[in-house]
């Protein structure tokens, strides 16, 4: 039997493909769940969320489904995902529900920046000036961008993720986890204000790790061995505590 969970969410447009190659490098120890969202993947019969505190409402039940009593699990989540994954952490917090390991943030700025901080919304543009937006980000599919059905199936997807991003409430005041936060990004990702990604350090009152590698904001798909190798760590470094 397994001893811990590792739950990862995507990214903006993304899905559970993403994490499905991590098995092979994982530690026995640890069991992956790759978290789908509504209206891709196997979801993809399912409506598209209508609001950020519907997205939360609904993977907040889907975790339950997964977790028993005295279980031990990790968060990990890419852009959009980084945020799913630090409010249910908080969620769980205020539950008083414990057991979250570790919580790892990725291609993303602090929390104060996405609560506080008017958003630039672009889900309601013209799908040419849409695709020009996200095309800031890079590491999307060509084959499928050119072939239109795939491409209006994707754009779908990925213009419902960004609306929901824009629907996160402000709030008064950043929740400080009990939990260790690692913050990985890639240096050269043009969306990512460094002094912003900072700000982490005050979403947590344990340790909080800012690490940065080569790449851009899809960094993930050529680096994900060393991510697996840190929490492969995390997790020896716990059994030893134990």
């Amino acid at each position: 039997m397994r001893k811990y969970k590792l739950f990862c969410f995507p990214h903006a447009g993304g899905s559970t493909y993403l994490y499905c190659k991590w098995n092979k490098l994982l530690s026995h120890d640890i069991q992956l769940i790759p978290v789908e969202y509504c209206g891709r993947g196997e979801r993809s019969r399912e409506a598209f969320y209508p609001n950020y505190e519907a997205m939360i409402c609904d993977l907040y039940e889907k975790f339950n489904n997964h977790i028993n009593y005295g279980d031990k699990f990790i968060f990990f989540g890419h852009s959009l995902g980084a945020f799913v994954a630090y409010e249910l952490a908080k969620q769980l917090e205020l539950r008083g529900i414990k057991g979250l390991l570790q919580l790892y943030v990725s291609g993303t700025e602090g929390p104060k920046y996405h609560y506080f901080e008017t958003k630039n919304k672009i889900s309601h543009l013209s799908n040419d000036k849409f695709l020009k937006e996200i095309e800031k980000y890079g590491g999307f599919n060509e084959e499928i961008m050119e072939d239109k059905e795939s491409h209006n199936y994707f754009l779908s997807i990925l213009r419902n993720d960004f609306r929901i991003v824009e629907t996160i409430p402000k709030q008064g005041y950043i929740h400080k986890l009990n939990t260790d936060i690692f913050v990985l990004n890639g240096a050269y990702d043009l969306g990512i204000d460094k002094q912003k990604v900072d700000n982490w350090t005050e979403a947590t009152n344990k340790t909080c790790v800012i690490r940065y590698f080569p790449g851009h904001h899809f960094y993930i798909e050529k680096h994900y061995p060393h991510i697996v190798n840190l929490i492969n760590k995390s997790v020896i470094k716990d059994v030893n505590v134990r």
